[in-house]
């Protein structure tokens, strides 16, 4: 289990939260509750990129989600993190906490329907899986540069 949070601790709360404060010196909330999409992505970004390790993996004694839920368990936690970040998201816009403008992180949903769409038709064949991952990797980064543009535009 640690080994599936703790990147994403690290570029989520930890960073997220932890720039702010070394920035403004106080504690955010915002911050806070905004640093669990980063925490999400990140998390998925390093889980995908277990699955074509698995059998060196195993080889190494190293135990990790995949060995322990396999690779549907492993895709099902993988598709609840992406689902759960936009979900994020939504709250912290229609909540108030973020402008609406921040909406404009949605826009990464375009990427997500064929990163789907290849982890439902190819998440047994390795060589197959290799385009999700990179897809997966513009996700990650896409959705928080959005929404920023999003937030910045918001402030002007």
């Amino acid at each position: 289990m640690l080994c599936l949070i703790a990147p994403g601790l690290a570029f989520g709360p930890f960073m997220v939260v932890g720039g702010f404060m070394v920035l403004t010196g106080e504690f955010s909330w915002l911050a806070f509750w905004v640093s669990w999409i980063p925490f999400l992505l990140v998390n998925n970004l390093l889980l995908l990129n277990q699955f074509p390790d698995e059998e060196a993996d195993r080889r190494m004694g190293r135990f990790n989600i995949i060995m322990r839920l396999g690779r549907k368990g492993g895709l099902r936690v993988f598709k609840s993190f992406l689902v759960l970040s936009y979900l994020a998201l939504a709250y912290l816009i229609i909540d108030g906490w973020l402008p609406y403008q921040a909406a404009f992180g949605f826009l990464s949903l375009i990427l997500v329907v064929p990163l789907w769409q290849k982890l439902r038709t190819s998440a047994p064949d390795l060589i197959q899986l290799m385009p999700a991952l990179g897809i997966n990797v513009a996700v990650v980064l896409t959705m928080p540069v959005l929404i920023a543009i999003g937030l910045y535009q918001g402030l002007s």
